[in-house]
């Protein structure tokens, strides 16, 4: 016998993969009249109020109807007990295991609960619990994504998910979602409830959204109540994203709040064990956050630091790098500036490198002409940094030079991404 709240999550997922079928074959027995009768005698399995309501999610029925309407879809609508007690178990430990920020160990657990559900494919609802778990231990291990349209897919049956589950699928949807389109994050802060999460990491993701309406204070808060609940030593490594969080928010109009998380970040670093992954990550961040506060030494000191853990965003550090030797009028040691690693960075940092890289031999207007309209105007409320970076080259510059009409046209470019809330100042 099937339980409501099995027919509930069919009642989502029958209707769904008939609407699929029928725009990808055009076929008629897809429609809902066909697809609720018998195909060897056309006879109605149920009345269309019933096919109706069950497609509009306003009602439970009868298991033959899901059974039928399941093998209609080469699906088996049955509901599996073990596997449920194996996944309410098994999904626990994961939460924890990734609230420890445990890749490996979460990438374990997962295969542990994939194993137990062999041929869950082949399972109504327990096919999209493995397709899932699938997808998360992609992510986990080789940073690999699903296609758009199977992330489309996975958003629009996401509510068949509940509990720890329903976190798990609304942290892969937010990573995704922050590696690719911006709207897409948009939507998922705007459609999911992150703040409640059993996942730290969808508790941060919540603060997000109050940091895009610029609901400042309350971000604050949300951080800081998040912070009082990490007590366990074990998940350190949460309160180093949270101190980061709260630091990159500070360092806007508070920066000796921010230096103190800056502080705070540091001594954790020294007492927790991190990978060399993690260990890039923070000294990145430490670095980025220096340079914001203007401490050029120890923003120069933390880049270098952080490249002896690896060379991922090796352009992006680079241009920091060059400007921070340029700023205090040091000359540019050649490895920062001869670059040839396309790979190492996108077309954002490439373009903001090409100014170092082969602007600076030339006239110096020319360069800061470079900066304004070639870089400058591609500027989003994601390249803060590069945003501050290019504003104090044409200041620097301006102040130099006695050169105002560069300062005329970045203070109204600035006005204009403040208007168009495309940089959040």
């Amino acid at each position: 016998m099937l339980s409501d709240g099995y027919k509930e999550k069919c009642n989502i997922l029958i209707p769904y993969y008939r609407k699929q079928r029928m725009i990808a074959t055009n076929e008629g027995r897809w429609q809902k009249q066909w697809f609720y009768s018998d195909s060897a005698t056309n006879t109605p399995i149920c009345s269309t109020r019933t096919y109706c309501s069950l497609e509009m999610q306003k009602g439970i029925f009868q298991d033959e109807i899901y059974i039928f309407a399941a093998n209609k879809l080469d699906k088996i609508a049955e509901e599996k007990r073990d596997w449920e007690e194996m996944l309410t178990k098994e999904s626990t430990l994961l939460i924890d295991a990734m609230n420890r920020k445990q890749d490996q160990e979460s990438a374990d657990i997962i295969e542990r609960m994939l194993v137990t559900m062999q041929n869950a494919e082949n399972y109504l609802y327990y096919g999209e619990i493995a397709y899932l778990l699938q997808s998360l231990k992609a992510f986990l291990t080789d940073r690999k994504f699903v296609s758009e349209s199977e992330y489309d897919n996975l958003n629009e049956i996401s509510t068949i998910f509940k509990n720890e589950l329903y976190d798990l699928c609304i942290y892969y949807l937010y990573v995704y979602a922050s590696f690719h389109e911006d709207e897409k994050l948009e939507y998922v802060l705007h459609n999911y409830d992150y703040a409640h999460s059993k996942l730290i990491a969808n508790q941060r993701f919540s603060v997000d959204l109050l940091e895009r309406e610029k609901r400042y204070l309350e971000a604050q808060n949300a951080l800081e109540n998040i912070l009082e609940n990490i007590i366990d030593e074990r998940y350190n490594i949460q309160k180093l994203f949270v101190y980061s969080n709260l630091a990159t928010l500070f360092v806007r109009f508070d920066k000796h709040s921010a230096r103190q998380c800056c502080s705070n970040i540091r001594k954790l670093i020294e007492i927790t064990d991190l990978s060399k992954g993690q260990n890039y990550t923070f000294n990145l961040t430490l670095a980025d956050l220096y340079l914001l506060m203007e401490d050029y030494t120890q923003s120069i000191e933390l880049y270098q630091k952080a490249l002896t853990y690896s060379k991922t965003n090796l352009i992006r550090i680079y241009s920091c790098l060059c400007f921070l030797y340029k700023i205090q009028n040091f000359e540019i040691p050649l490895e920062y500036c001869l670059s040839e690693e396309y790979e190492k960075g996108d077309k954002v940092d490439w373009l903001l490198y090409s100014y170092f890289k082969d602007y600076q031999n030339q006239e110096e207007s020319k360069a800061i002409d470079y900066l304004l309209k070639s870089v400058l105007p591609i500027l989003t409320h994601n390249d803060i940094l590069y945003y501050e970076i290019v504003e104090k080259i044409i200041v620097d510059y301006c102040k130099r030079r006695k050169a105002y009409k560069p300062m005329y046209l970045l203070h109204e470019m600035k006005k204009n991404f403040i208007k168009t809330k495309m940089i959040s100042k």
